[in-house]
């Protein structure tokens, strides 16, 4: 299968996940149902700003899909059963630690609550997730 390129890639979460994970479920909705609106909509934007973004679902996870892009990221509204709700990146390597600093540094502009950012690669299941 070719490589495809794009600028940012953006999964959505638990959508068609091909593993029967569909994610938390909270009071404002359920993971599977937002993370789909969240990565539609976030593609629309950047779109517009002459960006080249691509969105693709869970089921990426068991594909040979391969992309070359600047910008990879995973949208998930994970429920917090062992208390740990609040933000954090992860990411596999340590050579991806200023990518996440400068994203968080961004994103923070938009989240009102940055006291609650957990520490990079937070949990077990964070840390070399998706790849």
């Amino acid at each position: 299968m070719p490589t495809k390129t794009c600028d940012i890639l953006i999964q959505a979460g638990h959508e068609n996940t091909p593993d029967g994970a569909t994610g938390g479920e909270g009071p404002l909705g359920n993971e599977i149902d937002w993370t789909p609106i969240v990565a539609n909509e976030a593609v629309a934007v950047l779109r517009a700003a002459g960006v080249d973004a691509v969105k693709e679902d869970a089921s990426i996870k068991h594909s040979n899909r391969i992309y070359q892009c600047k910008l990879a990221t995973f949208v998930h509204f994970d429920d917090p059963d062992a208390g740990e709700s609040g933000p954090s990146v992860g990411y596999p390597h340590d050579s991806d630690r200023e990518a996440a600093t400068q994203f968080k540094a961004l994103y923070s502009e938009y989240w009102p609550f940055n006291e609650t950012w957990h520490a990079d690669n937070f949990t077990d299941d964070e840390h070399f997730y998706y790849g």
